[in-house]
């Protein structure tokens, strides 16, 4: 770092010959570039110190395990938060001691909210739900929106973008852009039903329009009517995957969307909405490469869950509503319709035959993913929501809520 403007730094003292003379930090300031990296490193080693695990596939997760190899005690860290599961109590009363020990602690008890995420137990019915009520209520009095109608879905059906619609102005592009990054939010934490219009929103970034802003409050308006939406856990042990693609979606370009969502204990606990790198020439093509983003998935969380010790039955499912696609997962054999597609695509053909994923079919009204990839009608929107945020998610709803789901 540079020298700080101090009478100590004017050359006069023979110790300190010139301003031009670099400062080297020998710790970690916070707020610098290197500070985040620099306690993460710290903090890795320390927790290793104490005998904890790292995973491999999610570097912020450790665990410790008995004598038997069984996980007693799993640690998730977020720079100073940390959240700790355990089969007994004082497996984390032993955690706090040695945390305490070492650095200043506030112990806040039983998880109520991590990172503007709240959570509610029901112990009796076995069931967790995660929500950001709170979070959504402040974005829509920051933006002016707290007292709009809602609305039953995000993205209109007839909905397209007006290549004519005036630009935004600066102020107002701005606006657009902490929208986006709000909603974005949500998306990513406890909201999967607000992907799609999170994708849209976010291709007009650069240059928003009018037409950008309208479908923005749109989302917003849509928000107001289903603010204690959230994700709903139980019991279930099934993994399982769904993988749609929309063939040649993008306006400019022509290239097609993908998307994937996989359910873990009746709710949602991965999914996306990504335009693909490249255009494919028929609805097959765009299915399989949909597939096979899908499986990369699928494998990852497969590896989380074996070293979280959660034991898995057979290969992880991932189910596709395009027979063309779902043959081509097990088909080595090329023709003129397929010899182009590049080999990266097929590393789904090689987990499939090794038994770690399966795919198969499932009819369209039925694939879970569909509500990814574009916007759907009212009812049929509300029966994908509803699965996809969990079956009991009633319980939880206030009568608006519940009422978007009618």
């Amino acid at each position: 770092m540079w020298q700080p403007e101090m009478d100590a730094f004017d050359g006069e003292d023979p110790d300190y010959p010139s301003s031009d003379y670099l400062l080297m930090v020998l710790k970690a300031l916070y707020g610098t570039k290197q500070s985040g990296r620099m306690w993460y490193l710290h903090i890795s080693r320390q927790m290793k110190s104490w005998k904890f695990i790292q995973l491999n596939s999610e570097a912020c997760i450790f665990l410790r395990r008995d004598d038997k190899g069984e996980v007693i005690l799993i640690v998730c860290i977020y720079v100073d938060d940390v959240i700790s599961i355990a089969k007994e109590y004082k497996y984390i009363d032993e955690l706090w001691s040695l945390i305490s020990a070492k650095y200043p602690l506030k112990i806040l008890g039983e998880v109520k909210e991590y990172l503007g995420i709240e959570v509610n137990y029901k112990k009796d019915a076995g069931t967790i739900f995660l929500h950001q009520r709170s979070y959504a209520e402040k974005v829509l009095k920051r933006f002016s929106m707290f007292d709009s109608n809602p609305v039953a879905t995000p993205v209109a059906v007839s909905w397209q973008v007006d290549v004519d619609s005036p630009k935004l102005s600066i102020i107002y592009a701005n606006k657009y852009r902490a929208i986006v990054g709000s909603i974005m939010y949500l998306t990513t934490s406890t909201r999967p039903d607000l992907y799609f219009l999170t994708v849209i929103l976010a291709r007009g970034m650069q240059d928003p329009t009018e037409s950008h802003m309208s479908l923005a409050k749109r989302g917003l308006r849509y928000l107001k009517g289903t603010m204690d939406f959230g994700l709903t856990f139980d019991t279930d042990q099934t993994l399982i995957g769904y993988s749609d693609a929309d063939f040649a979606s993008a306006e400019a370009g022509r290239k097609s969307l993908t998307g994937y969502i996989f359910m873990y204990k009746g709710s949602t606990v991965s999914a996306s909405t990504k335009q693909q790198s490249l255009v494919c020439l028929s609805t097959c093509e765009a299915e399989y490469v949909a597939l096979s983003m899908s499986a990369r998935e699928g494998l990852y969380l497969r590896q989380l869950a074996r070293e979280l010790g959660i034991r898995g039955d057979g290969p992880v499912i991932i189910l596709g509503d395009n027979e063309c696609a779902n043959l081509l997962t097990g088909d080595t054999v090329t023709n003129q319709r397929t010899k182009h597609i590049d080999v990266r695509y097929h590393h789904i053909r090689q987990l499939v035959q090794d038994k770690v994923l399966e795919v198969k079919r499932v009819p369209t009204e039925h694939n879970l993913a569909d509500l990814f990839t574009k916007a759907l009608p009212k009812d049929r929107f509300r029966k994908l929501t509803s699965i996809i945020l969990g079956q009991t998610q009633s319980e939880w709803m206030s009568d608006s809520g519940q009422q978007i789901l009618k």
